[in-house]
């Protein structure tokens, strides 16, 4: 049986080691390609992932159960990698000015409308709509990731209109459920 996040974390505060290794396994690759996104270097990207661990080991007792864990996880990834990069880079906002007073930072942020925060949520519903049964999982898939309207779902899968509607809305409550929201 697959556990949650949050059983995971129980487990480990009354002292299963194992849960801890298994979400460390869970969510190493996701926590990784969210920092190497940011820092564009895969050195930085280990060592950050690494601290990321370690921060969330340590405050791991303090973790509202209620909360979403891989939202939690990437915000400590998140800080730790803004700190790296300042230690490291000592990088000020006007250092990304050039000679006209045009700053690139702000037109590569304004370029990047997804956040990485944004983005890695994005991907945690992609994973979390792995685990819904078929037809939703179709759907979903169809719906948002290649951008069908209900309409031509229903079309492509000779499905009446108001059954898609309707396993599209069950769909979003599963969805709902799987990321305790």
């Amino acid at each position: 049986m697959h556990k949650t996040d949050s059983q995971l974390v129980s487990e480990y505060i009354v002292g299963d080691d194992a849960a801890l290794e298994v979400l460390v396994a869970r969510h190493l690759t996701l926590t990784y390609r969210f920092v190497y996104k940011m820092t564009g270097n895969a050195q930085d990207a280990e060592d950050i992932t690494q601290e990321t661990f370690i921060k969330a080991w340590r405050a791991l007792k303090t973790f509202d159960q209620h909360k979403n864990f891989t939202t939690w996880l990437l915000t400590i990834a998140k800080r730790t990698a803004i700190d790296m990069l300042r230690k490291k880079r000592g990088l000020s906002f006007a250092d990304f000015q050039d000679d006209d007073g045009a700053n690139r930072l702000i037109d590569m942020l304004a370029a990047d409308s997804r956040s990485p925060l944004a983005e890695a949520e994005g991907i945690e519903v992609r994973a979390a709509a792995e685990n819904l049964s078929d037809p939703y999982r179709e759907i979903i898939s169809l719906h948002y990731d290649d951008g069908l309207s209900l309409e031509e779902i229903s079309m492509r899968l000779e499905k009446p209109a108001n059954t898609i509607k309707s396993q599209h809305r069950r769909a979003l409550i599963a969805l709902r459920k799987l990321l305790h929201i």
